[in-house]
């Protein structure tokens, strides 16, 4: 539940939302709590679904007509002993040149919110979400 907030005082209830990374922790908390305030919750996350493909949010977007929330949850780690993901900023981020694991992580984190957004933007405008 949303702290300090009653089950359907908040103005979800009934409202559409759309969690990326609902299975990861934050996600998972976002979708309890959205669920217990009313809001219908439609979870965003591998292996079914990869926000870094737009055509598989595109599908979910036609599905669901236009949320009226969304919740950018997605996101992937390093494993804590792999170093190589971090950025030298002195030279600013060189694409070509990062480890494999440093571009799924910004794949995922970054690009993936952009398609998030491109992909379920027009339906929440259109839906006056």
């Amino acid at each position: 539940m949303i702290r300090g907030v009653q089950s359907g005082t908040t103005g979800l209830s009934g409202k559409v939302a759309v969690v990326s990374g609902s299975d990861g922790r934050l996600g998972r908390a976002w979708c309890a709590s959205l669920r217990d305030v009313g809001a219908y919750v439609t979870g965003v996350d591998l292996p079914q679904t990869d926000v870094r493909q737009r055509s598989q949010l595109d599908e979910i977007a036609k599905t669901i007509m236009g949320p009226d929330l969304l919740v950018l949850a997605a996101g992937i780690d390093a494993p804590p002993s792999d170093r190589s993901w971090e950025l030298d900023m002195s030279f600013g981020p060189r694409m070509k040149e990062l480890a494999p694991i440093a571009h799924a992580v910004l794949e995922t984190t970054v690009v993936g919110i952009i398609r998030c957004l491109e992909a379920f933007t027009p339906g929440m405008i259109a839906r006056g979400g």
